[in-house]
């Protein structure tokens, strides 16, 4: 199964769709400006998940894991190389900040990104969803969770690039659907017959 233009395009607007909702949020919850934004978006194979979180030259990844089900069933993740994490964490608390206060940032970071971008695709669905307790994993890129077992699974790998202060931190975002349930979302895209996804989706 490949992407066609026209879908790549699509999925790539229906990201930026939620992470432009993150980012209002996360702007009020900081009392900063954040900008997000999602350059690229590429379907993944089953067996290539794993080396779509983090960075390909670094073994320990941080990430935020949710696990959604209803109409559509699968797993959102987002994820940074270690360092980047920290980062992305300091910059979002103004200033250095330990290993719990980092957790936590990460995790709610994660949370309000994941839950909009997994929202805004649920649009063209015309269907709701319910999420999972959000998980904090950091450590090898091997045992994290969410990214091993996925027979019968595909995902939608993109670059998320967050800028915060002026300074500039790249993670990923992973969504993983079954293949049933992605060729649905497919159909559910080609039943937009030409207007924009902005247009055929509603704030949540």
């Amino acid at each position: 199964m490949g992407l066609s233009a026209r879908h790549a395009d699509a999925f790539t607007e229906l990201l930026n769709i939620g992470v432009g909702r993150a980012a209002a949020q996360l702007n009020r919850l900081v009392n900063s400006s954040i900008e997000l934004n999602v350059p690229v978006v590429e379907l993944v194979s089953a067996g290539n998940v794993a080396h779509c979180i983090g960075e390909p030259d670094k073994d320990d990844v941080t990430l935020v894991e949710i696990t959604f089900f209803g109409p559509l069933e699968g797993h959102a993740i987002l994820s940074f190389a270690t360092d980047s994490a920290a980062s992305v964490a300091a910059l979002m608390a103004d200033g250095d900040c330990d290993e719990e206060t980092r957790a936590a940032a990460v995790t709610e970071l994660g949370n309000i990104l994941l839950n909009s971008v997994v929202g805004s695709i649920m649009n063209v669905l015309e269907a709701g969803i319910d999420y999972r307790v959000p998980r904090h994993y950091e450590g090898p890129r091997r045992n994290a969770p969410g990214v091993s077992d996925l027979g019968g699974h595909i995902g939608l790998s993109a670059g998320a690039r967050f800028t915060v202060r002026e300074n500039r931190v790249d993670g990923q975002v992973l969504l993983i659907f079954a293949v049933d349930a992605f060729s649905a979302l497919i159909s559910a895209i080609d039943r937009i017959d030409g207007r924009s996804l902005t247009e055929a989706t509603w704030p949540t």
